[in-house]
C-alpha cells in the first residue's frame, strides 16, 4: 500500500526540495512507515513506505546504487521471487532481499525487458542516469495505480492525481471526453482521466521519458496459456496447482492477514485454500470480514458462509450492512478521491476495511470479479449452436434448469437469431447496439453531446464489449480486458490505503487468467454449474453448500434500502445542492424528472434510476471539491 511520486525536468531545471515535500505530504497516508526523498539536479523522487511483506522491512527506498546512477522507487509486490533470485544469481539470503532489490537487479541485467520476467502487482519508476531517462512500469492487470503529466519541459508522476496537482505547472482542467463517458456509463479506455493532460499508465505498459522523446510500450497482452492437458482431471490438477500458488504468494505479510468472506464461490475458494492448502504460509490467524443483513433477508448469505466458519478456526468479523447510513461513507470518500466514481455498494466495502484496520490487518485477500478471471463458460451454448450440436445444446439448457421442452426450443431459436443478426451486422459494418447508444446519449446535455465525440466513443465501447454470440475464448478475452477493471482496481486501491490496508486479488493472477483463457468452455460450464473448474479443482476444500451453489445473491435491494430508506435525507440534501454547472454535462430535464420522482417516494425507484441519482450527486460533489 506504499506510494511513489517524482519529477523530471526535461529542460534541466533544478528540482526544489519544497516541490518534493509537497508531493510527499499529499501522499502521507501511503507512508505509514516513513517518507523518503531523492533529489539530484533535475530529477526528484518520493517514496512513501508502508511495510506489508516481511521482506519490505529490509527495503531501503529510494533504492540508490552506483553513486546514484540508478535510483528506484517502488510500490507493490513481486511474486516470483524464487525464480528471479535464481536467474539473477543473488548471493545474499532471499528472506532479507527486498522486492525492489530484485527489480533493480533485473533492470541492470535485462533493461526494460525486465518486465517480461516479473509476476505480481506493482508500479515503479527507475531513474537511469547513464541514459538520462526515467523508466516507469505497471503490472499486468493494473492493480497498482500510476498517473502522470507530460510536457516538453516536465514529466511528473504519482500514485494519486492529487500529488500531481501540487505542482503549479500541472493544470487542473476538466476532461470533457472522460466526463461524457462517465455520464453515459462507459469506461472507454485505460489511459484517460477526468483531467485534461493527466493520464494513467495503462496496465501491462511501460513508459520511458528522455529529454527529447517519449516511448510508451505495451509489454504484456493477455493470451491463452499453452496447455498440455488431455482430460478433465489434468485440467483440474493444473488449475489447482496454479490457484494454490496464487493464494500462497499473496499471504506474504509482516502483519495479520484478512479476507473478505461472502457466501459466493470466489471469496470462499480463497479463504478455504488459505486455511487448508496454504495454512503453513499464513502469518498467524486469518481474519474474515463479512457483510450480514438482519432486515433484508434476500441479501443475507450467512446460511452459506457459516459452513466455512464452522470448518476452520477463523477470526470472524461481521458488519450489519442494512443498518449503515451510506452517506457518511460517501462523504468520507468525496473528501479524498481525485475523480468521480461509480461503485454503488462501496459503503459496505469501506465499513469492512475500517473493521480490518481496527483488527490490525494490513493485507486483505479479495475474490473480486473472479467471474471475469475464470469466466462462467456460458458461451459453450454459442459454440454448440454454431457447430449445430443441437442435442448437446438441448442438454446444456436442461442442466441449467430449463424444465420445459418448449422453452428450450425457444431459447435455441433465440440464440440462433442472435448469432445470425450479429454476423449480418458485422458484414454490413453496423453496430448491433444502436438503440442502446441512443438511450445512453439521452443522459447527456444536448449541447455537451455536440461538443464531444461521445457517439463514436459509445459505439467503439459497445463494439468492444463481450457479446453472447461469441465463442468462449473471444468472449472471455474481451471481458477480462475491459477498461472497467482498471478503474475499479484504482478506486479500491485509493479507498483501502486510506485505511492502511492493501488489497490482493488471487483471481487476477496473470497465470490464472491465461490458464482460463485457454480452458475449453466445457471445463467451465458442466452439469449446469458455471466456473466448474474451480468447483472440481477444490472439491473437498469448499463446503458442498457453496461449491454446488448455482445462483449469486442480488444486492440491488440493499442499495435501494440504503439510499431510499436509511439515508434518504442525505440524498435529498445533496440533490437540492446540485449546481447549474453540473447540468452543463447531464441532461437537466431527465435528471430533474428522476429527482422529482425520488422526492415523491424515496423507496419506489428502480436501482438503475437510483444509481443515476447517486452518480449525479457524486459528480456534482467532485466538481465542488475540485473547482470551487
Amino acid at each position: 500500500m506504499s506510494g511513489i511520486a517524482g519529477v523530471y525536468y526535461r529542460d534541466r531545471r533544478i528540482v526544489e526540495n519544497d516541490t518534493l515535500h509537497c508531493m510527499g505530504t499529499s501522499l502521507a497516508h501511503r507512508g505509514l512507515d516513513g517518507i523518503s526523498y531523492f533529489r539530484k539536479d533535475y530529477i526528484g523522487l518520493v517514496q512513501c513506505q508502508t511495510y506489508d511483506t516481511p521482506e519490505s522491512c529490509f527495503a531501503i527506498l529510494p533504492n540508490r546504487i552506483e553513486n546514484d546512477k540508478y535510483v528506484l522507487v517502488f510500490h507493490g509486490r513481486i511474486d516470483n521471487r524464487d525464480e528471479l533470485y535464481r536467474k539473477l544469481h543473488f548471493t545474499g539470503a532471499l528472506d532479507s532481499t527486498a522486492d525492489s532489490d530484485l527489480l533493480m537487479t533485473a533492470y541492470l541485467k535485462w533493461g526494460t525487458s525486465c518486465l517480461e520476467h516479473l509476476l505480481g502487482d506493482f508500479a515503479f519508476a527507475l531513474w537511469d542516469g547513464a541514459q538520462s531517462q526515467i523508466f516507469c512500469g505497471r503490472d499486468h492487470m493494473g492493480v497498482k495505480p500510476l498517473y502522470y503529466y507530460l510536457s516538453d519541459s516536465l514529466f511528473v508522476f504519482a500514485s494519486e492525481i492529487k500529488a500531481l496537482h501540487t505542482l503549479s505547472e500541472v493544470p487542473k482542467l476538466e476532461n470533457p471526453e472522460r466526463i461524457a463517458d462517465y455520464v453515459a456509463g462507459i469506461e472507454a479506455d485505460t489511459k484517460s482521466t477526468f483531467f485534461k493532460n493527466i493520464f494513467r499508465l495503462p496496465p501491462g505498459h511501460f513508459i520511458v521519458i528522455f529529454p527529447d522523446k517519449t516511448s510508451r510500450v505495451r509489454y504484456h497482452e493477455f493470451t491463452p496459456a499453452k496447455l498440455d492437458c488431455r482430460n478433465s482431471r489434468e485440467y483440474e490438477e493444473e488449475f489447482r496447482e496454479i490457484f494454490i500458488d496464487a493464494v500462497k504468494v499473496r499471504l506474504r505479510s509482516a502483519f495479520p492477514v484478512g479476507a473478505y468472506l461472502s457466501g459466493g464461490l470466489d471469496s470462499s475458494s480463497i479463504v478455504c485454500t488459505a486455511m487448508g492448502l496454504c495454512r503453513d504460509s499464513l502469518p498467524g490467524e486469518l481474519h474474515t470480514f463479512s457483510g450480514i443483513f438482519n432486515q433484508i433477508k434476500e441479501c443475507d448469505e450467512r446460511d452459506f458462509f457459516v459452513s466455512i466458519l464452522e470448518r476452520y478456526k477463523l477470526q470472524s468479523h461481521t458488519l450489519t450492512v442494512d443498518e449503515i447510513n451510506p452517506g457518511i461513507a460517501y462523504d468520507n470518500i468525496f473528501s479524498v478521491m481525485d475523480e468521480p466514481f461509480s461503485v454503488p455498494h462501496i459503503f459496505m466495502g469501506l465499513g469492512l476495511l475500517q473493521q480490518a484496520k481496527g483488527a490490525g490487518v494490513r493485507i486483505m485477500l479479495d475474490g473480486h470479479d473472479g467471474d471475469s478471471a475464470v469466466s462462467y463458460g456460458y458461451r459453450l451454448l454459442t459454440e454448440y449452436a454454431i457447430s449445430l450440436k443441437f442435442y448437446k445444446l438441448y442438454k446444456c439448457y436442461k442442466d441449467l434448469g430449463v424444465t420445459s421442452n418448449t422453452q428450450v426450443v425457444k431459447n435455441i431459436l433465440s440464440l440462433l437469431c442472435k448469432i445470425t443478426n450479429a454476423k449480418i451486422h458485422t458484414q454490413l459494418g453496423i453496430s448491433p447496439f444502436r438503440k442502446e447508444i441512443r438511450k445512453e446519449i439521452r443522459k447527456l446535455a444536448p449541447d455537451f453531446v455536440r461538443q464531444t465525440d461521445i457517439q463514436r466513443r459509445l459505439k467503439q465501447n459497445m463494439d468492444a464489449m463481450p457479446f453472447s454470440y461469441q465463442v468462449e475464448k473471444d468472449f472471455h478475452l474481451k471481458n477480462i480486458t475491459q477498461p472497467i477493471h482498471t478503474s475499479t482496481l484504482e478506486f479500491f486501491d485509493q479507498i483501502a490505503v486510506r485505511e492502511g490496508v492493501s488489497i490482493r486479488y488471487p483471481y487476477f493472477d496473470k497465470r490464472i487468467i491465461e490458464f482460463c483463457l485457454a480452458l475449453p468452455a466445457h471445463e467451465k460450464l458442466s452439469n449446469g454449474l458455471n466456473r466448474n473448474i474451480v468447483r472440481k479443482s477444490l472439491q473437498g476444500e469448499i463446503p458442498p453448500k457453496i461449491s454446488q451453489r448455482k445462483h449469486k445473491t442480488d444486492f440491488s435491494l440493499s442499495f435501494v434500502h440504503a439510499f431510499g430508506k436509511n439515508d434518504a435525507g442525505w440524498v435529498l440534501n445533496n440533490i437540492r445542492n446540485i449546481s447549474d454547472k453540473t447540468y452543463r454535462y447531464f441532461n437537466e430535464d431527465i435528471c430533474k424528472n428522476l429527482i422529482s420522482r425520488y422526492e415523491l417516494d424515496t423507496l419506489s425507484m428502480c436501482i438503475e434510476d437510483l444509481h443515476s441519482i447517486i452518480l449525479l450527486i457524486t459528480f456534482s460533489r467532485w466538481q465542488d471539491n475540485m473547482f470551487s
